[in-house]
């Protein structure tokens, strides 16, 4: 059998194993979705998802306590209305199967279809994950718009089109919104579109930041006396809601390790 074809059956075998994986967990997720009875937050973005969906959210006030929007809460109440409880742990898990499928095709695009199996499986199985995918809170609407947002980069270097850097900036744009502290991830997300566009990643970089910034001033604009109200307060009180710094400092540490060690390695494997 000649070795092309050999390793296009292996290609195959490991997109295929990728969607397993994918649906494995979203069965394992939703089967599991009552475990036990509701968590703080989610107690939260259900009720504000209910007054605002009761259009009684901005007279409440509920800005004041979200720094972005409320995107999430509007998901999580829907849920809530159809099923209770775990019908917005059902919104959760489905919203991150899909960022799940958007890492596996990103990672996919980068370095080829077995690199994307093992990524994928890896992040299925990571303990962190699964926990946060059975929550109806809104860290699992941010993760997932980043990782729209970098599948969606990285179609932009894979089809040569920039309609894709809009795509990215709206998820980008979505996961700020769910979770302000995302904002971040911007540093890696430019960094790959660097990397990867080369002599035209300077129109890509900025044009993916009009898009994002108009997009933000979107929201923040029409709502800014409350989310502005939000920003103040954290800023004037710095709340730790009983988190102290070194703690989130150690919890970064502990989870980023051996991804770093295994980045670094790769990186230094590859330059010799």
């Amino acid at each position: 059998m000649p070795e092309d074809r050999v390793d296009d059956k292996r290609r195959t075998r490991y997109r295929y194993g990728t969607w397993v994986v994918i649906a494995a967990s979203m069965a394992a997720w939703l089967a599991t979705l009552d475990y036990n009875g509701p968590f703080f937050d989610e107690g939260i973005y259900v009720t504000a998802g209910i007054r605002t969906l009761e259009g009684l959210a901005y007279t409440d006030r509920f800005l004041t306590w979200f720094g972005g929007s409320l995107a999430w809460p509007v998901l999580a109440g829907v849920g809530f209305r159809v099923g209770g409880l775990t019908g917005t742990r059902a919104v959760a898990a489905v919203v991150t199967v899909v960022g799940l499928g958007a890492f596996a095709q990103a990672v996919r695009n980068l370095f080829g279809e077995q690199s994307g199996f093992w990524a994928t499986l890896a992040l299925g199985l990571n303990g962190a994950f699964l926990s946060l995918a059975r929550l109806g809170v809104y860290d699992t609407l941010a993760l997932s718009g980043i990782a729209a947002s970098l599948w969606a980069i990285t179609e932009v270097d894979r089809r040569d089109h920039r309609g894709w850097l809009f795509v990215s900036a709206a998820a980008y744009t979505v996961a700020v919104s769910a979770k302000y502290p995302m904002g971040v991830m911007a540093l890696p997300l430019l960094g790959t579109l660097v990397f990867l566009r080369k002599e035209r990643a300077s129109t890509d970089v900025l044009l993916f930041l009009f898009v994002a910034g108009g997009l933000g001033l979107s929201v923040f604009l029409p709502l800014r006396e409350q989310v502005a109200e939000f920003f103040s307060f954290r800023l004037q009180q710095r709340p730790d809601f009983g988190v102290p710094v070194r703690l989130i400092a150690i919890t970064i540490v502990y989870l980023s390790l051996i991804p770093f060690i295994l980045a670094v390695a790769g990186w230094v494997m590859v330059s010799g």
